[in-house]
This record gives C-alpha cells, structure tokens and sequence, in this order.
C-alpha cells in the first residue's frame, strides 16, 4: 500500500512539474 501511494505522489508531481513547465513556456 504504502509502495502504490508514493508512485500515486511521484506520478502527480511529475504531472504538476509539467503544467508549470507549459505554462513557463506560454
């Protein structure tokens, strides 16, 4: 459980890391 939870974080991380990156380029 604990495994699912931190690559659920990593993976919205990542996803918050790239809308900001997007918006950065804009």
């Amino acid at each position: 459980a604990e495994v699912a939870k931190v690559v659920e974080t990593q993976s919205y991380l990542e996803n918050q890391l790239e809308l900001i990156e997007t918006h950065q380029q804009e």
